[in-house]
């Protein structure tokens, strides 16, 4: 059987697309065949059909609703499937001029993939949606990155221990790289990371690079960029190209970010200290939950991007900091600013549909309440010294004529699709005032008509009715056909199974007339809606300056706001190796806590500096030494984001780099246990700590022997000492390691404070000098409910070990030392009971917990 026309047009387009779901645009229906049917049935679970043949086989098909389909779309991308849109270029009217056979002409106009969307429905609206491009050339590694759906663009020089870091602070949605031998050897060993494979360029120089991106950004300012990253922001560029999504005449050429400026974080670090999300996957439970008040989409998403890239440069600190002070110092200004900033749209997101998806009433209607409470937020923080957000007079000037005329222009409800039109004020345009009482007038003569009707038949059911095949027709019930049509001015149009439509020459007439107007005001509603749309893209670049200015503006009111709610102090930041903290909290276990009404947050105090730059915390499980480190590397981050601090006082020397390694967990994939990813953490952090870095280290060696974890964690610790000389603070059940101190004026001894009451353990969370009495492991686990067999025999145990040293042939028990145990603790049991005070049941259920001990 022959190919018909219409799939071999869907071949041919389907050959430049090979690695994209075709969506083939037929009528109402996106309708995809052959192997991409196939695959989207799966993905989607929608029904695998089939359409003709070709080469003697079934064509298999699926489809769906163009009016629905960024629903479908999104799961797909979800899944990571590129989807290619191919849309129909033409009508069917238009085809058949150009000859009786002819089909519609169809063409790709543009493909989406993960990182590349830009519809409201696919986006988290809180998160930048990123596509990163990996470039390395000349021993250098090389990263462009871009938001096309908010307008960030952005690239930095790495080397290869700092890629991985890199890429985990920017957390793009889509990674690209060029199939070469050392991109496929690095970045393939990292099972997290998924990729999107080009093939490599022939050939790759300065020159070429150049004389390509010349066309789109300044060539002189192209010069004095690195090789290797004129590779990224090239290999970038000619994807956002080839998938059709290349609007980069609203860009500059993308701000290089010195990484030297930026704290580095490496993934492990991120996901131990629960910065984005708790370890159980919830945001509300992370730091960046307790800080992200903001108002605004715009400031969300900058505030995250901070959090996870804190400045290394103190005048970026202090100038940010500076700004939240002046919301801490002015609680009712920061209540009117925010007032404004939760009614204030996203105008990032706005612009870039606009930019790339043409003319749309409610982006343009976004962009306009956007000018106008720009204008009003400026002038509420007049007197503000450090938060001015002015864009100077020019910018200014073309953002109040804009949002002049769009005042003039746009309806303040304009509905939903534009195919009705009422989007555009009806005394805007002289012409379309003429049009729409020409409408109105028609609608008019329409219901007068009906009225005539049902008078002159006498058939109240008469009713006026409109679809797209008919236009205007009158219906009524069947029953009433032979008396409409013994007059001669209606003639038959339909019959359903329970009605007549009839229509008249008057009818028809009247029709011609408003449907005329109607379709001559919307086609001039879209002209205008069209000529604003130009005029906002010419100042593309203004409204970009203004959201970022709001962006920063929302962020230093959040951090006011919260430190004045929470009662955070403003930290000295410098550049010394100073950490002092003064009454320090956990800030989301402190909100956890008063979310649940439970007791208050036990505040801390620590003290680091390059005299005694490493604190050895011991103490029993539960007392809160993982919240005590995790709460000081978080006071770091948020110091180093301009923010104040759970805490009475702070002074903290900015650190460089910040290492965790908190927790035990295994990766199976890579074949990995909990000792080894422990042991590649570590050493990842003992390779690249200098005396700049801040290090929390908790239970280092556990997942080994009790002797070989002893001596790593003591080497570890002579290690910082030693070569890196971090601010430390590290937690172990080793006790032994607190002889260290003894040798070494650069320790110090912590432990956490606990109280055995009444056979109790008592928590007090409090971090006093000096080492722990002891783990009480064994009395942990007797609170949680351990057979008391088990508790018995774990006490003698423990007491041999303790009494004769631990090497196996002495540590062996014997039926004696279980007994003698039983016997000690039957003997503290009866020597407690009040004789006086005893009731026969006390009494009773004491004679059954010592017969337990048997």
């Amino acid at each position: 059987m022959q190919t018909t026309p219409v799939i071999q047009q869907y071949l041919n387009i389907k050959a430049s697309h090979q690695d994209s779901l075709l969506f083939f645009r037929m009528g109402d229906f996106y309708e995809l065949f052959f192997s991409d049917a196939e695959i989207a049935s799966d993905a989607l679970n929608i029904i695998l059909t089939k359409r003709g043949q070709h080469k003697g086989k079934d064509i298999p098909m699926c489809g769906v609703p163009f009016h629905s389909a960024e629903g479908y779309i999104k799961t797909l991308l979800d899944q990571n499937i590129k989807v290619a849109i191919c849309e129909q270029l033409e009508t069917p009217k238009e085809a058949k001029k150009r000859g009786y056979k002819e089909i519609v002409k169809r063409d790709v106009v543009r493909i989406i993939t993960p990182g590349t969307k830009l519809e409201e429905s696919f986006l988290v609206q809180k998160e930048n949606n990123i596509l990163m491009a990996l470039f390395f050339f000349d021993n250098v590694w090389t990263s462009c990155w871009i938001d096309i759906s908010t307008g960030l663009f952005k690239s930095a020089i790495t080397d290869e221990q700092g890629l991985l870091s890199l890429i985990d602070q920017i957390s793009p949605n889509e990674t690209i790289s060029y199939k070469n031998k050392k991109e496929l050897s690095i970045l393939r060993s990292n099972s997290l990371l998924e990729i999107t494979w080009l093939e490599s360029k022939k050939s790759f120089s300065r020159n070429i690079s150049i004389d390509y991106l010349s066309s789109f950004f300044d060539p002189d300012r192209l010069q004095k960029l690195n090789t290797s990253l004129l590779g990224s922001i090239s290999l970038i560029v000619e994807y956002l190209q080839k998938n059709k999504n290349l609007f980069l005449e609203h860009y500059d050429i993308p701000e290089q970010v010195e990484l030297s400026n930026i704290m580095t974080i490496d993934p492990s670090t991120r996901k131990n200290l629960e910065i984005n999300t708790s370890l159980d996957g919830e945001k509300n439970l992370s730091l960046l939950g307790v800080v992200d008040k903001t108002c605004t989409l715009l400031g969300s998403r900058l505030l995250k991007r901070r959090l996870n890239g804190p400045s290394t440069k103190q005048d970026q600190i202090l100038k940010w900091q500076s700004k939240t002070a002046e919301f801490y110092d002015n609680h009712q200004v920061t209540e009117g600013v925010r007032d404004l900033l939760n009614k204030f749209p996203d105008t990032e997101r706005s612009l870039s549909r606009l930019i790339r998806l043409g003319p749309n009433p409610r982006d343009l209607l976004s962009l306009k309440t956007g000018m106008r409470l720009f204008f009003m937020l400026k002038e509420k923080i007049t007197l503000f010294e450090h938060n001015s957000i002015g864009l100077g007079k020019l910018l200014e000037d073309n953002l109040k004529n804009m949002l002049k005329e769009l005042n003039l222009a746009l309806e303040e409800e304009p509905p939903l699709t534009m195919k009705e039109g009422g989007f555009i004020k009806q005394n805007f345009s002289d012409e379309l005032h003429k049009m729409k009482l020409i409408e109105r007038k028609a609608n008019s003569d329409l219901l007068e008509l009906q009225t005539k009707y049902s008078k002159k038949t006498g058939i109240k059911s008469l009713k006026l009715k409109y679809n797209n095949v008919l236009g205007y027709f009158f219906e009524t019930p069947i029953s009433y056909k032979n008396k409409l049509l013994e007059y001669n001015e209606f003639f038959h149009r339909q019959t359903t199974a329970n009605t007549i439509r009839i229509k008249s020459v008057a009818l028809d007439h009247i029709e011609k007339s408003a449907l005329c107007a109607r379709n001559s005001a919307l086609e001039l509603e879209k002209k205008i809606l069209g000529e604003l749309h130009q005029k906002v893209l010419e100042i593309s670049k203004d409204i970009i300056s203004l959201s970022r200015k709001i962006a920063s503006l929302d962020v230093c009111s959040t951090l006011g706001y919260i430190a004045k709610i929470n009662n955070w102090c403003c930290p000295l930041v410098d550049n010394s190796k100073d950490f002092i903290v003064k009454g320090g909290r956990h800030s989301v276990v402190e909100k956890t806590l008063f979310k649940k009404s439970l007791n208050a947050f036990v505040p801390n105090d620590c003290s680091l500096s390059a005299n005694e730059h490493l604190w050895l915390i011991t103490g029993p499980n539960m007392a809160g030494k993982s919240t005590f480190l995790r709460q000081n590397a978080h006071i770091i981050i948020l110091a180093q984001i301009g923010s104040y601090v759970p805490a009475n006082e702070a002074k903290i020397g900015i650190a460089n780099k910040l290492f965790s390694r908190i927790g035990a967990s295994d990766n199976i994939s890579k074949g990995q246990s909990t000792f080894m990813v422990e042991m590649l953490e570590t050493s990842n952090i003992i390779k690249n700590a200098d005396e700049r870095s801040f290090i929390i280290l908790d239970e280092i060696g556990r997942g080994t022997s009790t002797f070989d974890g002893l001596a790593i964690a003591w080497a570890i610790i002579e290690r910082v000492l030693r070569n890196n000389k971090s601010r430390t603070l590290f937690a172990t059940h080793y006790h032994e390691l607190t002889e260290i101190e003894k040798n070494n004026s650069k320790v110090k001894n912590v432990s956490c404070e606990i109280k055995e009451w009444n056979d109790e353990i008592i928590y007090s969370y409090k971090v006093i000098k000096g080492k722990s009495k002891g783990s009480l492991g064994i009395k942990v686990a007797e609170l949680a409910g351990f057979p008391n067999d088990v508790i018995v025999e774990a006490n003698a145990l423990l007491g041999k070990l303790q009494n004769k040293g631990a090497n196996q042939n002495n540590a062996v028990l014997k039926k004696e030392d279980f007994q003698m145990e039983r016997l000690f603790r039957v003997k503290d049991e009866i020597d407690n009971i009040d004789l006086d005070n005893i009731t026969p049941l006390e009494a009773l259920n004491i004679l059954h917990r010592l017969k337990s001990y048997n």
